[in-house]
């Protein structure tokens, strides 16, 4: 799993449950970082956070729809769910798989179900 969150806490939170669960993680709070590594390491699962600075997720989507990723993606977000529920939309008409949604706070068992 390849985690980017502006929230160093957040992104390492996730990294740990990811962790937990045997899964392989890394996270980055940078999306250039975040782009490297998902050239060198090709992860399975993304979890990306809507809200950034710089670069916000929505920007990310569209260069992950431009790669062909086929990656899992879970958005996160502090927003309203619409706002996670219309990246979703506009992910799915762009070609990527979106495994879910995760509101903030969440708790480990809702991320658990996610990655299950």
């Amino acid at each position: 799993m390849l985690i980017l969150d502006d929230d160093p806490l957040t992104a390492e939170t996730i990294a740990h449950i990811a962790r937990f669960i045997g899964m392989e993680a890394k996270f980055t709070t940078e999306h250039q970082a975040f782009f490297q590594a998902l050239e060198e390491w090709l992860p399975d699962v993304i979890a990306l956070d809507l809200i950034m600075p710089e670069m916000d997720g929505n920007q990310v989507l569209a260069r992950l729809a431009e790669q062909d990723c086929s990656a899992d993606i879970i958005l996160t977000s502090g927003v309203e769910h619409e706002v996670l529920e219309s990246a979703r939309r506009s992910a799915d008409e762009n070609g990527l798989r979106i495994a879910g949604l995760l509101s903030k706070p969440f708790s480990a068992a809702q991320l658990r179900e996610l990655l299950a």
